[in-house]
């Protein structure tokens, strides 16, 4: 879900805390490093940290995308659908490429306003530069390394993480999802154990996504395995990138 900027990303600053490293380990999902400011099931992170993933602004709105390669970001169809015939309204706001305006923006054709409930197969938008501006992206991962379910993948955007701990949006935050199961065109995870204190375990729980999460992905080691879609408390969603309807609109414009 997008995330209204200007409620939320003033009330957020005050809470940034950066941390020096936030290397995980995907498959047994342990950290090499101690954080504080423990959101509700994720954690605080720099945006120095996977720095190909950004929040851009547009409309007053903010979302999350993922440099796929120096000229491309990937995010959700309803970030930028607005936007679509006048790249100018989007602003990258994290990153390299901060104060940066895309080119070009390219929505999914059969992406419908009316029909995005946070469940959407077509949520998808490619934002593009004319020239470099991220030296770090991170590839799709290959039909081989699709989501599976009781997968454990990290997810990252600059929400409000489960919508239950108020910390607003504009903080880059770290967790891990469970996936529930692929329907072959959306991801779903579902539940919450309620860590919440800087003495629970993160990574043991099941981090979901909030508003200003819209457009992140949800990754593992090989690579990106879906884009946000939708989420609140106690599920999440996920476009996946390897359903026959993502593949043939990513590529156009993902080599």
């Amino acid at each position: 879900m997008k995330r209204n900027i200007l409620t939320s990303i003033i009330s957020s600053a005050v809470l940034f805390s950066s941390v020096a490293s936030a290397d995980i380990s995907i498959n047994n999902t342990q950290t090499n490093s101690i954080y504080d400011g423990l959101i509700t099931n994720s954690i605080e992170i720099s945006n120095n940290v996977y720095p190909e993933i950004v929040m851009f602004g547009f409309n007053g709105y903010i979302c999350t995308g993922t440099f796929v390669d120096s000229k491309t970001i990937l995010t959700a169809g309803h970030c930028a659908a607005s936007s679509e015939y006048n790249p100018n309204n989007i602003e990258v706001l994290t990153g390299e490429a901060k104060g940066q305006s895309p080119s070009n923006v390219y929505v999914h054709p059969n992406y419908d306003d009316s029909n995005w409930h946070g469940t959407y197969q077509y949520d998808l938008a490619v934002l593009k530069f004319d020239s470099p501006v991220s030296s770090s992206y991170r590839a799709l991962a290959p039909q081989s390394a699709r989501a599976v379910a009781q997968q454990r993948a990290a997810i990252i955007g600059f929400g409000n993480n489960n919508q239950v701990t108020k910390t607003g949006a504009g903080v880059k935050r770290l967790g891990i999802a469970t996936v529930s199961y692929v329907d072959g065109a959306m991801i779903y995870a579902y539940g919450h154990d309620g860590n919440s204190g800087s003495n629970q375990d993160w990574t043991r729980g099941t981090s979901l996504t909030g508003g200003g999460d819209s457009g992140g992905p949800i990754f593992a080691a090989q690579g990106i395995l879906g884009v946000t879609s939708g989420g609140s408390v106690g599920s999440a969603f996920w476009v996946d990138i390897h359903s026959n309807a993502s593949k043939a609109f990513l590529n156009q414009y993902i080599q």
